[in-house]
């Protein structure tokens, strides 16, 4: 399963797991996601789709993962809920 990781979920499983949701750790944790991480870059396409985004939320890489999430149409692993409202499924 492909997952799309805020920051914050990456640097807490690594560092302090025990901030990680149950559901967040399991995620991460499964065998077939096992952290094989790709950095997804930021695209002319993925600007396109940022742009295209309701006003809800002024941090410009959350818009940015938001935009992401649903080119990739993949989960957003993250305990900012702002994410909800964007129309992405978060798995928190």
């Amino acid at each position: 399963m492909r997952l799309l990781l805020d920051s914050h979920a990456v640097i807490w499983y690594v560092d302090q797991d025990h901030l990680l949701s149950p559901d967040a750790h399991r995620a991460i944790s499964e065998p077939s996601n096992d952290l094989g991480l790709t950095l997804l870059p930021i695209t002319v396409d993925y600007a396109n789709q940022q742009a295209g985004l309701p006003d809800i939320h002024r941090d410009p890489f959350d818009r940015l993962i938001a935009a992401q999430a649903k080119s990739e149409n993949v989960q957003v692993i993250s305990a900012d809920a702002i994410f909800d409202r964007y129309g992405v499924t978060r798995l928190w």
